[in-house]
């Protein structure tokens, strides 16, 4: 994350924040934006082109099964980039 940073690189988390979760939040904050969002979609948007969609709910299957598909599609990506921006820009 330092990296990215480093290099101008812009990136946003939105994701429910918890005790589990706050300590690694903190550890990474310095080098991205985070906002609290309860969100049951989890995905990934890089660089406005391509989409990584997480297909499983995590509270349902062990981190060791997760699974995704990352596809290249600049449409919805902008598409999906908008929508997020706009809900990102609207949390604390």
């Amino acid at each position: 994350m330092k990296k990215a940073k480093d290099n101008k690189i812009s990136v946003k988390i939105a994701a429910p924040l918890t005790k589990q979760n706050l300590a690694q939040l903190k550890k990474i904050n310095p080098s991205a934006d985070i906002k609290n969002i309860k969100n049951d979609a989890r995905f990934c948007i890089i660089d406005g082109q391509e989409v990584l969609i997480m297909l499983s709910d995590d509270k349902d299957v062990h981190p060791t099964y997760d699974s995704g598909v990352w596809v290249n599609a600049p449409n919805f990506a902008a598409h999906l980039e908008k929508t997020f921006n706009s809900k990102f820009d609207k949390a604390k």
